[in-house]
């Protein structure tokens, strides 16, 4: 039973409704009854705690009255009340809502709103967003646009105004500060109410631009801290934004900001439970949320240990987030390699390591095709606590992928016994059967683990894989569309969907699948293996064979670590093309 909802909780939900109140009665609202009903349903949703359900297929339904047999991928009726109601609120915003303290925002790509608090700018009548639920107690810090040499002429025009703005939103979720602008023409008064002022300077030197740096107080007679950059402009692609995250390491790392403890580790609000368990249950990609928000997380713990190198519980959660963002968006992985790998070393002489973070950081070596990493992170995860599923899960599918079935099947057997609740174990075991050709076995495992849990993603997947290879292509299909009205547009499962309609001779329907995943998924982190399933069942062997090359070189998850042994690649196995991926995934040769 929970306990009484808490005043800051109440007070949270008091603005949501607040806010709610003061758009649905705008003029610029009057008369928009269907985008009205859509907000307030949203962030119904939302208040309630439902956020997770708020999927096309729910909102054409439930809001917009379509009926039951409604297809988001052929009616695009709940995507453009979406962008309607975007669009609104921007008008909202710009107008009548300017003045507003909180704004309710609607994110691109996610149905699932937010509310900011927003605080107004005396000279400039700019707008700085924090987070609703700031501390009293954060430091308040004034961002001045940096100064541009003349000499730089159209070659830096406006570069000093794109640094300040890359470097609100590299600090803007910064526990410990409180962001305010001020102009570049006024003087220290107009920021009397910081406690520091950041400002700067940029100019060309030749080939190179010269940045340098101030921290002062906003009286202007004490400099806290100064540093210069040099970059050269013609070798980065985004200047502006890689200029903020030097000139932001710097400053976190600086004396004064150790002195006072800047960057101690908050508690991360995105991760709740198990990692392995919430990632690996929902297809990887649908943990992405705001990856960006976590790699500056991610940065500001690196800078708190180069001080505190003896805080194992700010490694640990440091390996949790490394593996979110390695595991969510592997294609950008690159960056986090060198600290993934320190990381492990840490994690493996520490003399109690975190099992979860071990768990995390051994999942995120096997997208990274580290397997012996993988493996001694694994190892070490059930030494320390042989009873946790969640280990054996992930160690057996680490066995899986490197061909050591007997070694699977141990450690995926072991995980159901200590843990009978675990449709993830479950799940992960069907999926062994199921790649060892024992669809019947699979099918099993598949409804058990759905009986725990009906919105478990693999498990559907799973099933339906095995109805498939059984020959019942109508029980198959029909699993897969259950699933979609639930989790919306997963690659995978359009992908999925698209192979069984080919096979099933349907390949009006396959091509329309295919269509739309070319179109609309361009950039989704599974994407290129869901294309190259349907190529698959269409018989498109070179285009298939291209589509998961792209897949291999971005690191896509979930399907490309089981390649090595899924039925439906047995067509392609002696393929040359299809040996060399899986050579360049380290792995042991194709069964």
């Amino acid at each position: 039973m929970s306990g009484p909802t808490s005043s800051p909780e109440i007070a949270e939900h008091d603005a949501w409704r607040s806010e709610l109140v003061r758009i649905l009665d705008s003029d610029c609202f009057a008369g928009a009854n269907r985008i009205s009903t859509l907000l307030q349903f949203v962030v119904d949703e939302t208040l309630a705690g439902r956020g997770a359900r708020l999927k096309e297929y729910v909102i054409g339904v439930e809001v917009l009255k379509c009926s039951e047999d409604f297809d988001p991928r052929i009616d695009t009726n709940v995507r453009t009340e979406a962008w309607r109601l975007r669009e609104r609120l921007q008008r909202y915003y710009m107008g009548e809502g300017a003045g507003n303290p909180h704004r309710i925002e609607l994110p691109r790509r996610t149905f699932v709103p937010v509310l900011r608090s927003v605080a107004a700018k005396p000279a400039d009548d700019t707008l700085v967003v924090v987070p609703a639920s700031a501390p009293a107690s954060q430091i308040v810090l004034a961002l001045q646009a940096f100064r541009e040499s003349p000499e730089g002429g159209a070659d830096i025009a406006g570069l000093g105004l794109c640094v300040v703005d890359e470097l609100a939103l590299e600090l803007s979720d910064h526990p410990a500060l409180r962001l305010v602008h001020v102009p570049s023409s006024t003087d220290f008064a107009a920021s009397s109410q910081a406690d520091w002022l950041l400002r700067g300077s940029v100019r060309l030197v030749g080939p190179t631009l010269r940045t340098v740096v101030h921290l002062v107080r906003p009286d202007g007679q004490e400099q806290l801290w100064s540093q210069g950059f040099e970059h050269r402009p013609q070798e980065m692609v985004d200047l502006p934004r890689v200029l903020a995250r030097d000139i932001v390491r710097a400053l976190i790392t600086s004396p004064i900001a150790v002195s006072m403890g800047l960057n101690r580790p908050r508690p991360f609000d995105g991760i709740r439970g198990s990692f392995a368990r919430s990632i690996l249950s929902s297809g990887f990609e649908r943990m992405a949320g705001d990856l960006e928000r976590v790699r500056r997380q991610v940065r500001r713990i690196e800078a708190w240990l180069l001080h505190h190198p003896e805080d194992g519980a700010a490694k640990s959660q440091l390996a949790t987030l490394l593996a979110w963002n390695i595991c969510a968006a592997p294609a950008f992985r690159s960056e986090f390699v060198p600290l993934r790998q320190r990381c492990a070393r840490d994690l493996l002489s520490a003399p109690s390591p975190s099992v979860d973070a071990l768990v995390a950081l051994g999942l995120a070596s096997m997208v990274d095709f580290d397997w012996h990493g993988a493996v001694a992170l694994l190892d070490a995860a059930v030494l320390a606590e042989p009873d946790c599923s969640d280990a054996r899960v992930v160690r057996g599918l680490c066995a899986l992928h490197l061909g050591d079935a007997v070694s699977a099947q141990h450690e995926l057997e072991l995980a159901c016994r200590t843990d009978g609740q675990s449709p993830l174990a479950f799940a992960t075991l069907g999926m062994l059967h199921f790649h060892q050709h024992r669809f019947p076995q699979a099918a099993s495992a598949a409804r058990h683990a759905l009986s725990l849990d009906a919105h478990c993603e693999p498990a559907a997947v799973l099933l339906a894989d095995s109805e498939l290879s059984g020959g019942q292509f109508d029980e198959g299909i029909a699993i897969l569309q259950r699933a979609r009205s639930w989790s919306g547009r997963w690659p995978v499962l359009m992908g999925r969907l698209g192979h069984a309609y080919a096979l099933n001779g349907r390949e009006h329907l396959a091509r329309t699948l295919l269509g739309e995943l070319q179109q609309t998924c361009v950039g989704e982190a599974s994407a290129h293996a869901a294309i190259a399933d349907i190529h698959l069942g269409l018989g498109e062997r070179d285009a298939a064979l291209a589509e998961l090359n792209q897949a291999v070189g971005q690191r896509i998850l979930p399907d490309l670590l089981l390649l090595r042994s899924a039925p439906r690649y047995d067509g392609l196995r002696r393929d040359a093309r299809f040996v060399q991926l899986i050579e360049r995934m380290a792995l042991p040769a194709a069964a």
